[in-house]
């Protein structure tokens, strides 16, 4: 059960309570005043103070129904505040009562001497007064068969000081209920958060999974795409470079070859047709809607072959020269133009040894970054 009902069921409870001795107490002060018995002021006294504590109990329990009061905060510390105030009254009641001489007699509810006035003490037999009496040493009044409703008064005044104690504990409970509460809701909305994200989290994660990826594997820093780095067949795309025209790798030449020069090496080289898949593959680029020149193709071989040491205006200028019939160098003429001093009785196979020698300095400068 929630606190707010058990406030309710508190109050319910003093209303209840606050009415009925209300109402009997103040029957009772009726007969006497009616009868002129010797009414005391403890009784009016105690009927003002039953009163109040009726008319109060009614305004909190209408209070805490309406409007939503028994929730917040400001209304619950007057609820306390009033209970507080309420619990002297009650305990005023408890010394009215106590004064008058209850719970054991309540001879203090009416007096004990006669004004003009009153009615006479003229008892019934087998009494001793007409009021009330502190039934002691054979004492007995008229009106003590009405004391059990006093003392009833005197009970309830007691258990009403516990009611108002309960009251002001559920009142404390529920204004802490509310900070709980509040903290128990931003908790709850966290945990939603981490839900939501743990569920974000396991969908992405499904997605990811569902996501084809490709598996090929990165292509070789030195830029040549063989079969064994290229696993997937290559596909014909619409504006996209040409593909790759693999060339198959060259035999090593001998001493002799070397004389043809490096022309003929690139020519040769041009003109044969790509037969093996597995060879080095020459990446040849070009744009759409242009064509790439014999020299250039020449070009991009001698990269391949020559490797960064190859520069292109060496092949322009090789190229800018004559050629021999067949696209060879052209033949070799001993001194005509720059005749070599020292060497004019040498026949040709000797000047053609100091030839393939000056070519191997001159590789050695391109090794060397200076060519």
């Amino acid at each position: 059960m929630r606190l707010s009902s058990w406030l309710t069921l508190v109050r319910l409870f003093q209303l209840l309570s606050a009415l009925v001795s209300a109402c009997t107490n103040s029957w009772l002060l009726h007969y006497v005043w009616d009868r002129h018995l010797g009414l005391s002021g403890l009784m009016i006294v105690l009927e003002l103070l039953i009163c109040a504590v009726l008319i109060y109990t009614a305004l909190m329990l209408l209070f805490q129904q309406t409007s939503r009061r028994s929730s917040r905060a400001g209304w619950l510390a007057s609820f306390i505040i009033g209970d507080v105030i309420f619990c002297g009254v009650d305990i005023g009641i408890i010394t009215v009562l106590a004064y008058a001489g209850l719970p054991d007699n309540c001879a203090g509810l009416t007096r004990s001497d006669f004004d003009h006035g009153d009615a006479p003490n003229s008892p019934k037999p087998g009494y001793t007064t007409v009021r009330f009496s502190d039934e002691s040493g054979g004492q007995r009044g008229e009106l003590d068969r009405f004391c059990g409703m006093e003392r009833s008064f005197y009970f309830v005044a007691v258990v009403f000081i516990f009611s108002y104690i309960v009251t002001i504990l559920v009142s404390v409970l529920r204004i802490l209920e509310r900070s709980y509460t509040r903290n128990s809701e931003i908790d709850h909305m966290l945990e939603s958060q981490e839900a939501v994200l743990r569920l974000e989290q396991k969908l992405t994660e499904q997605r990811s999974a569902l996501t084809p990826t490709d598996s090929r594997d990165e292509p070789p820093a030195t830029g040549i795409v063989t079969t064994a780095t290229d696993g997937v067949p290559s596909r014909a795309v619409p504006g996209a470079p040409p593909a790759i025209v693999p060339f198959p790798a060259p035999a090593p030449a001998s001493p002799r070859s070397s004389e043809a020069g490096p022309s003929s090496r690139r020519l040769s080289f041009a003109s044969s047709t790509p037969t093996a898949v597995d060879s080095v593959s020459l990446p040849v680029l070009s744009l759409p809607g242009m064509s790439l020149a014999e020299e250039e193709a020449a070009a991009n071989l001698a990269v391949v072959m020559d490797g960064s040491r190859y520069h292109h205006h060496h092949q322009r200028d090789s190229s800018s020269g004559s050629a021999g019939p067949g696209g060879g160098p052209p033949p070799y003429s001993p001194g005509r133009l720059r005749p070599m001093s020292g060497h004019g009785d040498e026949d040709n196979e000797v000047r053609l040894s100091g030839y393939v020698k000056g070519e191997t300095r001159a590789q050695d400068l391109k090794d060397a970054g200076g060519f």
